[in-house]
This record gives C-alpha cells, structure tokens and sequence, in this order.
C-alpha cells in the first residue's frame, strides 16, 4: 500500500477517535503540502480548527487547507468536501471577524468549475445542496443590499 493511503487510514483513525493534534502532526510531519490529497487537506484543516472555531489564525490556516485540497482534485467528493468546507470556514471567519475581507467571486468560481462533477453523482447532493443554499443567500443579499441603496 502507498504511504499515502496508509497516512490516510491513520490519520481517519485518529480523526475518528477526535486525536486532532495528533492528526495534524501526522499529516504535518509526512507530507508536504504537495503530496497532500483533497481527503488529507480536509482531514488537516478540520483537525486545525476542531478546538479553535473562534481563533482566526486556526480558521485562516483551516481555509487555506480547504482551498488547496479543492484545488487539487476539483472533480473528486474529496474536493467537493473541501469546496464545502472551505465555505463553511470563511462564514465561521467573517462571523469572527466583522471586517474580514473575503472575495465571493472565488467561491462563485470554484462551485462553477465543479457543478458538472457535482451533479454526476448522488453522493455529491448533500454537499451540492449546502453550497447552493449559501450562494443563493449570497445572492440574496446582494439583491438587498442594491435595493437599498436606490
């Protein structure tokens, strides 16, 4: 077995039995961020935050995880996860931090690079849900935000 996957099932394993610190270590000391799959980055980042959701560093370190797990495979529920944490992140982050300055377009974009992917499969559904949920409310505030500026 590569040593990918065995850090994958190992990293799951201590992720499962809410190791957190143990897992970012583990995944911190084998690879570079390189070698990292969309499933490690988003074991990493969900394991950098898991204790922290109201520290901005531990969230901003989260995201970046996030966004480089998607970038990374796109087309793959592991990127599709990570597309979705990622999103979930930055709402946590501008929750925290009211003047956090954070690019919508970049969610708008990476959601229409993979919507073909998503809708291939059922498995994607739930996720696919959650984002389009978000982006219509995004939508939807913008909306308002026009009106009231007329």
């Amino acid at each position: 077995m590569k040593t990918i996957q065995k850090l994958e099932i190992k990293a799951a394993e201590l992720f499962k039995s809410r190791q957190y610190s143990k897992v970012v270590f583990e995944i911190t000391s084998e690879t570079t961020e390189e070698e990292r799959s969309a499933f490690l980055c988003n074991l990493l980042g969900l394991s950098k935050n898991a204790n922290n959701n109201k520290n901005k560093d531990a969230l901003i370190s989260a995201i970046k995880d996030f966004r480089y797990g998607y970038l990374k495979e796109k087309n793959t529920i592991h990127a599709i996860d990570a597309l979705s944490n990622f999103i979930t992140h930055n709402v946590f982050l501008i929750d925290l931090e009211k003047n956090y300055d954070f690019d919508f377009t970049e969610i708008f974009n990476f959601y229409q690079l993979s919507e073909k992917y998503c809708s291939l499969s059922s498995l994607f559904i739930p996720t696919v849900s959650f984002i389009k949920l978000f982006l219509s409310s995004l939508d939807l505030k913008a909306h308002m935000q026009t009106e009231s500026c007329e």
